[in-house]
């Protein structure tokens, strides 16, 4: 499965790679209060990206719930959650995680996720882990089409990519 993971770790890298190409997206996201008294309200890209982040972050505790509740499924898992880790800090970087106006309802933290939240058969969770991440992969396709930073919207299509091609290998539809 190492071998899976890496096309999609190099996706990143590439993704991360366009934006810094294209000029960073702090560029276009306000770094401090002053820019957004400017403007008369936040970026909208920072709220995207903030909005990417908290999305991640909650994917991330139903991937650490999901893997608890059934250990089997820890394995086929482990790529995807990387992917999103990867993901995470190429959106906030290394930043602790603020909270989001609408809280995760299960902590990132996988040594505190949650197994009771996940479905008791390893096939239902599987399937609400596809469509979750499902809708995670529309979403950052949504953020994409609605970005004004031409960097910031390349790189939510990259990580959609990515995202997708987990999926696929999840469902089973992916190359060997």
């Amino acid at each position: 499965m190492s071998s899976i993971s890496h096309p999609t770790r190099r996706a990143v890298m590439v993704g991360a790679g366009a934006v810094l190409a294209a000029g960073s997206t702090s560029a276009c996201l306000p770094l401090d209060g002053a820019d957004q008294e400017r403007s008369g309200a936040a970026d909208p890209d920072r709220r995207r990206v903030e909005a990417m982040a908290a999305q991640i972050e909650e994917l991330q505790a139903l991937l650490a719930a999901t893997a608890l509740a059934h250990p089997p499924l820890g394995t086929r898992l482990a790529a995807l959650r990387e992917c999103h880790t990867a993901h995470h800090r190429v959106l906030v970087g290394d930043a602790t995680p603020t909270p989001s106006s609408t809280p995760s309802t299960v902590p990132n933290d996988p040594s505190s996720a949650d197994p009771a939240t996940v479905p008791a058969s390893a096939r239902a969770a599987m399937t609400r882990v596809r469509t979750t991440e499902e809708a995670h992969v529309s979403a950052l396709a949504a953020a994409a089409a609605m970005s004004q930073s031409g960097a910031l919207a390349r790189l939510f299509a990259v990580l959609a990519a990515g995202v997708e091609q987990h999926l696929a290998v999840l469902t089973g539809t992916g190359e060997s």
